[in-house]
């Protein structure tokens, strides 16, 4: 199935409302894992380096520990204690609250870790191996799944209803693990050319977000759908701070969210900067499917698109699943709309028409 990428520009009502700045630059680099302690301070894995660094909420960095090869996925426990996974030094390591050393775990390529929900076990994958398993405090290893869909899994992280989120770095898929099952849920885009991964994924305000590593962009994933992803931030390479049609990353990596939700904290590779995205209303207006198109699937000539309600200086576009604009109709008043495909290419698109108080959309099949 394609992915249906929805621009943010169609989502929010102004582009002010997001706005991208840069939280961490200069000595100190942070090209991996993100993660929050219970008072707010920052953590963050120097992958390319051999420190995890800890950042104050007025954004003060300082060495939280250091010696690793190349560390990778970060994680608490209940007592606070930090378990780091150093990915090519094969080890998973636990540090005290100060940074201490307090134990190591030899596993071959550790790459994320999380706590199991009500429980002081961790669960961790290993990136090569293609493998997802339990750490329990003893020091002892369960294994959940081996290889597939398991490719390169890196991500891990929970939603409200306590499910387990992976997001494989190797084809970008994401899947979700519940009652011993996993389900496909979506697949982050990538560039068109040449090698394409998923850095690391979270949950915030009901959605998942992703980094697509090399492709420069944060999306924003719908759980509760099959292939609905968002763009949320980015476009080209480059390092750029501002509102969303300016901003601009260079390999977003690790990504974790504020207590409130309404701010992204992305870590980029190689550079080592963090950047934040604030959006004072980042739990978008749910989409309103009231849109019907007649016919779809439908082959090269015209269509009609029916909404139920009449709509007043609407935008009318046909989206690709790449996020490009193919058909423009301007702004269009009324419930009945003609469009022209003449010209598109077989496959899937979504038709979107917005307005100050509306967001419709559908999904459209060329022949």
């Amino acid at each position: 199935m394609s992915i249906v990428v929805w621009m943010v520009l169609f989502v929010c009502k102004s582009y002010g409302q997001i706005e991208v700045s840069t939280f961490l630059k200069g000595d100190y680099k942070v090209d991996d894992a993100l993660i929050f302690d219970s008072k707010g301070n920052l953590y963050g894995s120097h992958y390319e380096g051999s420190s995890v660094y800890k950042i104050t909420p007025k954004g003060v960095a300082t060495v939280f520990a250091t010696g690793f090869n190349t560390p990778n996925g970060l994680a608490f426990d209940a007592k606070g204690h930090l378990h780091v996974c150093d990915n090519r030094g094969n080890r998973i390591y636990i540090l005290d609250t100060s940074g201490v050393f307090l134990d190591t775990v030899s596993i071959t390529n550790p790459s994320g870790i999380i706590r199991k929900r009500g429980s002081d076990t961790m669960i961790f994958t290993q990136y090569e191996p293609n493998r997802l398993s339990y750490l329990a405090p003893d020091g002892s290893i369960e294994l959940i799944q081996h290889n597939l869909p398991l490719n390169g899994p890196v991500g891990l992280c929970y939603d409200d209803n306590n499910r387990l989120y992976i997001g494989n770095f190797t084809d970008r898929k994401i899947y979700r693990y519940h009652r011993d099952s996993f389900q496909y849920i979506a697949r982050i885009p990538g560039p068109s050319s040449g090698s394409s991964w998923l850095g690391f994924i979270i949950y915030a305000n009901g959605y998942l977000w992703g980094t697509s590593f090399n492709g420069h962009k944060v999306h924003r994933v719908d759980p509760e759908a099959v292939d609905e992803v968002l763009l949320y931030a980015g476009s080209g390479s480059g390092y750029i701070d501002g509102s969303f049609e300016k901003a601009r990353f260079t390999g977003p990596n690790g990504i974790v969210a504020s207590r409130s939700g309404d701010t992204l904290f992305v870590s980029e590779y190689p550079s080592g900067r963090i950047r934040q995205i604030v959006n004072r209303s980042i739990s978008v207006p749910e989409l309103v499917h009231e849109l019907d198109v007649y016919p779809n699937p439908c082959s090269s000539g015209s269509l009609y698109v029916y909404t139920k309600k009449a709509m007043k200086n609407a935008q009318v576009k046909i989206i690709t699943a790449n996020g490009q604009v193919v058909k423009n109709l301007g702004k269009l008043s009324g419930n009945q709309f003609r469009l022209e495909t003449k010209g598109l290419s077989p496959g899937v698109y979504t038709i979107v028409l917005s307005s100050n108080s509306h967001l419709l959309r559908s999904s459209l099949w060329v022949l």
